[in-house]
């Protein structure tokens, strides 16, 4: 069906793989995501959504190059993510749930890139978003695994950033080049878990400085929580 659609050059797909199975266990579904889907060179817009028992197999390569807007919501972890990736006119990238985007959001595979949201609710270890096209970057429910000793981390090297919002991160490390273009940012940070500690933990150090970094910025919410560990 995927494949069919892809030869009748469609412009925008939106494509979620809810698969009921009606049985009395929890069965894995295989899915192959056609070649001529993800290297097409009429689709502009691409939502693709797959559930935990799903099982993808992606093509060797992804080669978009009309494509402006992408949305991606991978709840199965049973699959491998192709290395090779050409997006050249994206504007908008979306994850969901996705353990593999750090060859995603790689500068030589989104030359253009204006927008990233990454929604995260499963453990990253390290996290580097460098662009210096990126103008609006939203990190939001990131929630690493709590029986877990070590902290997570996220890189941010943007320099044309103007927009930065994140929100519920517990447990990460935050590391920020200064920001001398950022307008406005928006920092929930869930500090709950630390609020008994001391005011020096090591997360109170990482929101000072992050707010170290983003001093040049012109218009600055912060949530409570984030205002009382500091």
């Amino acid at each position: 069906m995927l494949s069919h659609a892809a030869r009748h050059r469609i412009e925008e797909m939106d494509f979620d793989s809810d698969i009921d199975t009606h049985d009395d266990y929890e069965a894995v579904i295989a899915m192959s995501l056609p070649h001529s889907l993800l290297n097409s060179d009429s689709l502009t817009s691409l939502k693709l959504a797959t559930q935990s028992l799903t099982e993808i197999k992606f093509p060797t390569s992804i080669w978009l190059p009309r494509l402006k807007t992408l949305k991606l919501t991978m709840r199965s972890s049973e699959f491998e993510f192709p290395t090779s990736v050409w997006l050249p006119s994206i504007k908008t990238l979306h994850i969901e749930w996705f353990e593999d985007c750090e060859d995603l959001i790689l500068p030589n595979c989104c030359p253009v890139l204006q927008e990233l949201i990454v929604l995260c609710r499963s453990y990253y270890l390290h996290i580097p978003i460098e662009s210096t096209s990126l103008q609006r970057l939203t990190i939001e429910s990131f929630m690493p695994d709590s029986s877990s000793s070590s902290c997570a981390s996220i890189e941010v090297n943007c320099s044309n950033l103007q927009s930065f919002n994140i929100c519920s991160i517990r447990r990460v490390i935050i590391q920020v080049c200064d920001l001398y273009s950022l307008a406005e940012a928006d920092i929930d940070m869930d500090c709950t878990p630390y609020l008994r500690g001391s005011r020096e933990s090591l997360l109170g150090r990482i929101i000072l400085g992050l707010l170290e970094s983003i001093h040049h910025v012109k218009s600055l919410k912060l949530s409570s929580s984030t205002v009382e560990v500091c």
